[in-house]
């Protein structure tokens, strides 16, 4: 009897509330319930007291714990709410900025360079031919936003005219057809980053600069 005392003793140092909590259960159990099952024959009153106060502090305990589980997920799900809302809301900032740069400095181009960027929007970014290569401030000039590489000719440039044979200039007869180089002929396309907000600009708002609606009214 002194060890339970004991016990209890040390519960209730850690567990207050849940004590009193068992202790007013196992009371309010035995008045009510004084031989359940016959169990005050079986083990007699002390214990089957002892019964109803451990079985009450095991249920008070596990509504405790349940409490506890269900209130640190909430707790978790409403913080990721507040995380997943302030990431929105940094990458709806971010792409709102990128795409007020894109506008400005679609605005800035030239007409040609505004029909090229549509040209790339028709056919998803296919290469463009142009004959010789993009110098100056255009967009095909932009090596940061635009790839540029050579078209692969169908046949080899013919040899100049004047052939070196073992040491003297010599020259083909007259009646040997003769053949220039081919002007150069480059291939451009977007690159996949500046390509893919263009992209995003025209289906989300239709337009891929501040001006696009009233230059297609005005043709």
């Amino acid at each position: 009897m002194e060890k339970l005392v004991d016990l209890l003793k040390i519960i209730a140092e850690k567990c207050l509330v849940q004590t009193v909590a068992s202790v007013a259960l196992a009371i309010l159990g035995v008045a009510f319930l004084p031989n359940l099952l016959d169990m005050t024959d079986k083990v007699g009153k002390i214990l089957y007291g002892v019964l109803i106060f451990c079985l009450g502090f095991l249920l008070i305990q596990g509504a405790k714990q349940i409490y506890t589980i269900a209130k640190n997920k909430a707790a978790e799900k409403n913080k990721k709410r507040l995380s997943d809302e302030l990431r929105k809301r940094e990458a709806d900032e971010n792409e709102a900025e990128a795409i007020e740069q894109l506008w400005d400095y679609v605005d800035s181009l030239k007409l040609q360079d505004r029909y090229y960027l549509s040209e790339f929007l028709k056919t998803d970014n296919q290469p463009i031919e142009v004959m010789g290569e993009a110098f100056g401030l255009g967009l095909l000039a932009n090596r940061n936003i635009v790839a540029c590489t050579d078209k692969k000719q169908k046949c080899a440039p013919a040899p100049n005219r004047k052939v070196e044979f073992e040491g003297h200039l010599v020259f083909p007869p007259p009646d040997v057809p003769y053949m220039s180089y081919p002007a150069p002929t480059k291939l451009y396309r977007l690159k996949d980053d500046f390509f893919e907000l263009l992209k995003h600009s025209y289906e989300k708002y239709g337009k891929i600069s501040h001006f696009d609606t009233e230059e297609q009214e005005n043709g």
